[in-house]
């Protein structure tokens, strides 16, 4: 799934993005 692979990428390059898109697609449950 490209998510994965935009979350692995996001690691990559800012550890506080994939949180902040955890967080945010925790909020939308």
């Amino acid at each position: 799934m490209w998510v994965y692979r935009l979350k692995g990428t996001a690691a990559e390059l800012d550890p506080l993005i994939p949180d902040l898109l955890d967080r945010g697609a925790r909020g939308l449950e």
